[in-house]
């Protein structure tokens, strides 16, 4: 609920921008909130209400700007859990890993719930593999 409070108080903004004609692109929005969220129902079908009650909160309740498309960089758990190593200092943890990274299974489950997200709204979320042979690709690729 919080996070969904935070893209609230922004919302005036991403209107504005986008009244302006310009582009605006976020950095872990609803989906993300959908996809860490998600991985606390291990049913199926409790999942996806809580996705549709998320979604009816945030962009017809909240009124909040409904992304154009979200794109998910599916990354292998095991991949990302070894990239957080070279990740800087954060300002909201004295860790190396906040709560969710340092649980290798919470990794996983996510993996799951995204791959899930792009499988039942592919019109809102579209899958990117960042990973082929087992090695990260360049951005370039």
């Amino acid at each position: 609920m919080f996070y969904a409070l935070d893209r609230f108080e922004a919302a005036p903004r991403i209107r504005q921008a986008l009244d302006e004609g310009k582009i605006v692109i976020s950095n872990r929005f609803t989906g993300s909130s959908m996809a860490h969220q998600g991985t606390k129902f291990l049913n199926p079908e409790e999942r996806r209400g809580y996705f549709i009650w998320l979604d009816n909160l945030e962009f017809e309740m909240l009124r909040i700007p409904r992304p154009d498309i979200s794109f998910v960089l599916r990354v292998p758990a095991d991949i990302a859990h070894a990239l957080v190593d070279k990740k800087d200092q954060r300002t909201y943890t004295d860790k190396k890993r906040d709560l969710h990274e340092a649980d290798k299974n919470h990794g996983e489950r996510a993996v799951a719930v995204y791959d899930d997200l792009t499988q039942l709204f592919p019109k809102d979320f579209q899958r990117i593999d960042c990973v082929r042979s087992g090695r990260l690709l360049d951005i370039e690729a």
